[in-house]
């Protein structure tokens, strides 16, 4: 009769034992899925819907980190404007879905020509925000032309006839005076539409702005 009981006891607890291990799967595979739902949830939050870039507000969340890198260590911060040429008439002409896929295919083309140290962001409608950090005039100019380049080389079968794909670059440096992104893009901005009224599908610098004029700013 000892032996019997004993034996039962052992079964008992082996079976308990088991049934523990089958809670703690159960446990663990709950908390991972969780992760995982947490994690989609940040990339939805950060994340451009439409283009798969990151949105406005979490590109000015790393781009501002960027600016408190660069005011300490000193390095360069350049600031695109990036604007979709004629992007209004291509969307009346062909449609919404149409200029969704545009916008779409011309926003992972200019991140695919980025260093992986960029930021670039969907700043609203057809225009795109670039942060290039560590990078000069030229670089950023060469950047700018490779991004304006790979644009006008796309070819979508859906546009037809329609002209060739291109985009306006407006590039800003932000000046040692200046604490916040807003002059820089604002200067960028002004030269993007430099670009606009001498016939698009290019690249403009924007002047460095005076002393001054980054203390006022």
């Amino acid at each position: 009769m000892t032996l019997t009981r004993l034996n039962r006891l052992q079964r008992r607890q082996f079976a308990l034992l088991i049934e523990e291990r089958n809670i703690n799967r159960q446990l663990q595979a709950e908390i991972d899925e969780r992760r995982q739902l947490e994690q989609q949830l940040r990339v939805m939050a950060s994340t451009d819907h439409l283009t798969g870039i990151a949105n406005r507000r979490h590109f000015f969340e790393l781009a501002e980190r960027e600016l408190n890198r660069t005011k300490r260590e000193g390095t360069p911060l350049a600031i695109c404007m990036v604007d979709i040429d004629l992007f209004k008439e291509l969307n009346d002409h062909h449609g919404h879905a149409v200029g969704d896929l545009v916008l779409a295919t011309i926003a992972s083309c200019c991140a695919s020509v980025l260093r992986d140290t960029d930021i670039i962001g969907r700043y609203g409608g057809e225009e795109f925000i670039i942060a290039l950090p560590q990078a000069d005039t030229a670089t950023a100019t060469l950047i700018a032309e490779r991004l304006r380049r790979k644009v006008s080389g796309l070819s979508l079968p859906m546009l037809g006839d329609t002209p060739m794909l291109s985009v306006t670059v407006g590039i800003s440096h932000v000046a040692e005076d200046e604490m916040t992104l807003e002059p820089a893009m604002l200067r960028a901005d002004e030269a993007l539409y430099e670009g606009k009224a001498q016939g698009r599908n290019r690249v403009v610098v924007a002047d460095a702005p005076s002393s001054r004029a980054a203390i006022e700013a």
